[in-house]
């Protein structure tokens, strides 16, 4: 399928950078939009599926990719919503790399920045920002480069996932993938 865990970029850019992804995703959900799954972001971080926890799994980076669901969120909402889930994964995780992924059709990037420069400086908290990446996504009336008018095909993913192993590359550098 167009749409499955491994056409996506995430799986894309593990390939290219080296390292070994692991899915958490509920459908149509976002950081204040409970869209198919039980609980909003804050809830999600301990789950890798409405039936699966994330238990003793180590993480050696935690990539958060929400907003675009967010879309109908109002900034206060969104920004509330992330924060919590942001607070719940740095209490878990404190000492690996969080990264904020922007959306790739740029929703709430603005809130997405502010929410970053509030965290930058006190923790390891990081901003890949998709705004050069080049796409735009379509409609469900005119799905460009996209399965449905939201998710990107599979050419499209896969070049997307490139973007974000070079990004993670230059951030973090390769030897911090070759020794996971």
């Amino acid at each position: 399928s167009e749409c499955s865990a491994v056409n996506s970029y995430p799986d894309f850019a593990s390939k290219e950078a080296g390292f070994v992804p692991w899915f958490s995703a509920f459908a149509g959900t976002g950081a204040s939009n409970t869209g198919s799954a039980d609980g909003q972001f804050a809830t999600h971080v301990i789950k890798l599926s409405n039936s699966k926890y994330v238990g003793d799994y180590h993480f050696d980076m935690v990539v958060v990719n929400y907003g675009y669901n967010d879309s109908a969120q109002t900034s206060e909402a969104f920004t509330a919503g992330y924060k919590a889930g942001l607070n719940e994964l740095l209490t878990l995780y404190p000492s690996i790399p969080i990264v904020i992924l922007v959306p790739f059709a740029q929703t709430k990037r603005t809130e997405l920045l502010a929410i970053y420069d509030d965290y930058k400086d006190a923790y390891n908290v990081y901003l890949c920002d998709t705004s050069d990446w080049g796409y735009t996504p379509g409609t469900a009336a005119n799905p460009v480069d996209t399965t449905d008018g939201s998710h990107p095909k599979a050419s499209v993913q896969a070049e997307l996932g490139e973007k974000l192993a070079e990004w993670m590359v230059s951030t973090f550098g390769k030897e911090w993938f070759l020794h996971r």
